[in-house]
């Protein structure tokens, strides 16, 4: 059950709007935490495991067609979510 909102500055989204990648920059305490990339519908279009140690990564986005979308983090009884454009 989620219980808390994680804090909206312990993610940054970089470059705003994206193309083909978005960087991510997250707070310690999301490390391991499962991300989902979802559409305007809802729907999911991924999902990927947060690194445990690097604190950063990258998001391949060549696949999505260009729209709003929003990030999806859970890590144990928290989530956020962030929301992205790509062009």
């Amino acid at each position: 059950n989620i219980q808390r909102f994680i804090a909206s500055d312990a993610l940054q989204l970089s470059p705003s709007p994206a193309q083909d990648f978005l960087l991510l920059k997250y707070a310690p305490h999301l490390a391991g935490g499962m991300l989902k990339c979802l559409d305007q519908t809802g729907r999911i279009r991924f999902t990927k495991r947060l690194s445990l140690t690097a604190y950063s990564d990258e998001l391949s986005l060549p696949h999505l067609k260009p729209g709003l979308y929003y990030l999806s983090i859970q890590q144990g009884n928290q989530v956020g979510i962030w929301p992205f454009i790509k062009m």
